[in-house]
């Protein structure tokens, strides 16, 4: 459970990033990328 946790902040930390970056991810690509 705490990997799980871990592994979601990275995947959050990683979104905002690229959201910065490139523009906003969409939500399907987000459940996509964390594999939900």
């Amino acid at each position: 459970r705490v990997m799980a946790t871990i592994k979601l902040m990275g995947a959050l930390e990683t979104g905002r990033k690229s959201g910065e970056e490139q523009g906003w991810i969409s939500s399907e690509q987000l459940k996509t990328e964390l594999g939900i």
